[in-house]
């Protein structure tokens, strides 16, 4: 999900294999291993001081314990020197925001004292002093210009009467059960005074921004529709911050989200569906100005990707919007020119870029830039011309192990519409191999040109060791952005819609023949895996046909129709499959791995998370008794305490140790 910068559409395009990127080895690699992948510190995101001297950034990595996660606030000098470690505790820290008067204070959200709050730091001095101290902890917060105030959000946590019911034992959950709205919060920074601000009524506040002059906050705002309108609409508001009255600046169809001020106070610049509702729609970037009441405008309209976590900022200027996007495999850079929509690209390449601040002058940039071969790193540079030049050196140690060699490629599916997607090889003389396809998510979400393949923007690696462990087992890796995908312009993204499992299971199927064909992957070799859609569609490949020796479903649906009654994103699935199941049934049935399972004969391992909402391990249990009596090799894993994803380090090296366990098995190679 993301910007215009990724999106750009002057990518040269080529039928070759192409863009090979190399590591060159130096004779001392060794082989990676898991326990080095789970090491990888994971750099969250980049924030340039207001003078543009500092870069203050969040760092997750595995704790001493082996078995949860730790974050800590980091800062390094833009002139050079180590980065610096600010926080120490075993808590999570993150989010760090700059004192927007250049003092060197730096904020930070942290759950040291349970709930997530506000801390502070006064550089140099690193010991924190907590800002907010509220019960239902904060979602998010904002500097005042002057630097004397902060404005953050709370929950409105339980209802009365839920509160009655579990005063009486009855502590039953009632679904779609309204809760009181989130608050707005502003504390003085000196003394420590909180103010609330009078609740907007049935309606969420979940995200904010101050006006330059600091007298009100731009704010998105939602209400509570419940599982079946979740998602369907947000408008734009602006909120005076003394009296706390609202005033509704862009109110229509679909979403409109996450505004900020222009420098100069006129105008409000926020993400949005253009008017259209659309659980799939194009994100785009509109401007509005902040009184009258002209109608908004779409700056990015060649931007037409669906990228509701799209990372853009404001020029100093007021003159250009600085936008990541997603331009095929890779993230880019780019400035919008906020009157007339024309779009240059910043950034060059084929590095994925995020997490993107600029100083307070214009002058300095700072982000995160990951390769196939490199975790993310801090680099700044000026915005034009772009000069990247690295920071931080945090995960140094990858350049000593053996990774392999990653390619973007191309082919043509069965209807002649151009796919591109990566593959990972091991470095040294190209031969004939086992082959893993991993599928992505989303399914929308496309593979990138990262060290996490599948995560996308600067992630997290753990969650996505694929391609570095089965290549340090002399396999190929094989990750397609089959018909669906973002990063590729609407229409290609909206090809798959009523047809899961139809195009987009042949653009993986011609993608394999390829690489079969130029002597890549040994067709009797080949496995298949993927999580969330990519364990989806996953499970119907293997109904489809025999040629994978293993497949691995993570936390796939295998029955639309049962899903339908049991996620927590129903009109997802009515978008995809082009209406609810009560009229278009044929097609849920018809998109179903579990109709079409007669004749799977494919080795299958099956992986959910116990807590998983959207995607309940009852969509794994259904297919794998189904394997199970037509005795097909399957074996289904319930990982505790995890939802969606598994984010336990202990946990996620299970699930990558017996993927890697059960694709060797089945295969037929020694280990």
């Amino acid at each position: 999900m993301t910007d215009s910068n990724k999106r750009g559409k002057d990518m040269t395009r080529s039928i070759q294999l192409g863009l090979a990127i190399c590591l060159t080895l130096a004779t001392s690699a060794h082989a990676l291993t898991v326990a080095e992948l789970m090491s990888v510190k994971n750099i969250t995101e980049a924030r340039i001081s207001p003078d543009g001297a500092t870069v203050a950034f969040g760092v997750a990595a595995v704790d001493s314990s082996g078995r949860a996660w730790d974050a800590d606030v980091w800062t390094v000098d833009v002139a050079g020197g180590a980065a610096r470690r600010i926080t120490h505790d075993d808590a999570w820290d993150d989010t760090p925001r700059w004192a927007p008067d250049g003092s060197g204070r730096l904020a930070f959200v942290s759950d040291r004292e349970g709930a997530n709050q506000v801390f502070m730091v006064a550089l140099p001095d690193p010991e924190p002093r907590q800002l907010t101290d509220t019960p239902n902890g904060v979602t998010a917060f904002a500097w005042s210009p002057d630097a004397s105030r902060l404005a953050f959000l709370t929950p409105g946590g339980q209802s009365e009467a839920a509160r009655r019911r579990a005063e009486n034992g009855a502590d039953v959950h009632i679904e779609d059960e309204a809760t009181p709205p989130s608050r707005i919060h502003i504390v003085d920074v000196a003394t420590g005074t909180d103010r609330e601000l009078p609740p907007i009524d049935a309606a969420d506040v979940t995200t904010l921004d101050w006006s330059p002059d600091g007298t009100r906050l731009a704010v998105t705002v939602q209400d509570q529709k419940g599982t079946i309108g979740f998602f369907y609409g947000s408008d734009i508001a602006v909120v005076d911050v003394t009296s706390g009255a609202m005033k509704t600046r862009v109110a229509r169809e679909g979403i409109d989200f996450n505004p900020r001020w222009s420098p100069d106070g006129k105008s409000l610049a926020f993400l949005s569906h253009g008017g259209v509702k659309d659980w799939i729609g194009s994100c785009f970037v509109c401007v509005v100005a902040v009184d009258g009441d002209a109608p908004p405008r779409n700056v990015s309209p060649g931007f037409d990707e669906r990228d509701y976590g799209a990372e853009y900022l404001w020029s100093p200027d007021s003159k250009n919007i600085y936008l990541v996007a997603p331009q095929g495999v890779t993230r880019q850079i780019f400035a919008i020119d906020a009157e007339s929509g024309q779009s240059s690209r910043l950034s060059a390449g084929t590095a994925v870029f995020g997490g993107v601040s600029v100083s307070a002058d214009g002058s300095r940039m700072a982000f995160q830039r990951t390769t196939m071969e490199e975790p993310a790193e801090i680099f700044v540079s000026v915005p034009q011309p772009f000069a990247p030049v690295q920071l931080t050196h945090l995960n140094d140690a990858i350049a000593t192990t053996k990774l392999g060699r990653g390619e973007i490629v191309r082919w043509k599916s069965f209807d002649g519409l151009e796919i591109e997607g990566i593959l990972v090889t091991p470095a040294g003389r190209r031969k004939q191999r086992p082959l893993v396809t991993v599928i992505h998510g989303g399914p929308s979400t496309p593979c990138m040109a990262a060290f996490s393949p599948q995560i996308g923007a600067p992630g997290w690696p753990q969650a996505d060791l694929v391609a570095h462990t089965f290549v340090e087992r002399d396999y190929a890796v094989f990750f397609p952005n089959f018909r669906g995908s973002s990063g590729y312009g609407r229409d290609f993204m909206r090809a798959n819609m009523g047809d899961w499992g139809g195009g987009d299971f042949k653009d993986v199927m011609t993608g394999i023949d390829m690489l079969v064909e130029r002597g890549v992957a040994n067709p009797k070799q080949l496995a298949i895996v993927g999580w969330s859609y990519g364990g989806t569609l996953t499970s119907f490949a293997i109904t489809q046909t025999p040629r994978f020796a293993a497949a691995v479903v993570g936390a796939g649906v295998t029955d639309h129709l049962s899903q339908y009654g049991t996620t927590d994103i129903p009109p997802l699935i009515e978008t995809y499959m082009g209406g609810t199941p009560w009229k278009v049934a044929d097609t849920y049935r018809r998109c179903s791995s579990v109709t079409h399972a007669a004749d799977v004969i494919t080795p299958t391992l099956l992986c959910y998370g116990e807590n998983d909402a959207r995607v309940p391990p009852s969509q794994g249990r259904e297919f794998y008794r189904i394997l199970k009596r037509r005795e097909v090799p399957a074996e289904l894993v319930v990982y505790p305490r995890s939802g969606h994803f598994v984010f336990e380090p202990a946990l996620e090296a299970d699930f990558q140790a017996r993927m890697l366990a059960w694709v060797d098995r089945w295969i037929e190679r020694e280990n």
